[in-house]
């Protein structure tokens, strides 16, 4: 019983972690601007098919082959459409809620628009999730890509 409340007080005289208060004067980005920030910042934009599902995080022991997309059509970057890449999930997270996303895994013949980091030529890099089409329309609407159905 003594060790229990010990325990109960050490754990409750450890300091909390916050998140830091934004600067002074700071306004958060509207839709538009964070898109457009995203859009600005991402090394490659592509149109991609899962060609070998893309497992989890967790749901495939270490060391497990990565799964693979297959790009469609490059909106940004130097990638090239043919090209196969290398992918993994991961579970992303961090306290101040500035950054939560699952990246999950994605079945055989999955597609749709990625936001890709630089890749190296060799290694997998993390796969994130497929845009949602109201972010591709919006971002066909603001002009950020260009159909690429026009772009034959």
């Amino acid at each position: 019983m003594r060790w229990t409340v010990a325990l109960l007080l050490l754990a409750a005289a450890a300091p909390t972690m916050a998140c830091p208060p934004p600067p002074p004067g700071y306004q958060r980005p509207s839709p538009e601007e964070a898109l457009r920030g995203q859009v600005m910042g991402a090394p490659n934009i592509v149109y991609a098919v899962v060609e070998r599902a893309i497992q989890g995080e967790g749901s495939a022991p270490a060391g497990a082959t990565p799964g693979h997309i297959r790009i469609m059509h490059v909106y940004k970057g130097g990638l090239r459409t043919g090209q196969r890449i290398p992918m993994y999930g991961l579970l992303a997270r961090t306290d101040c809620g500035n950054i939560e996303y699952s990246r999950e895994g994605a079945r055989q013949g999955a597609y749709g628009i990625l936001f890709l980091r630089a890749w190296n030529g060799h290694d997998p890099v993390p796969f994130v999730s497929f845009e949602s089409q109201a972010t591709v329309d919006e971002m066909l609407r603001l002009g950020l890509i260009q159909s690429a159905s026009g772009a034959r």
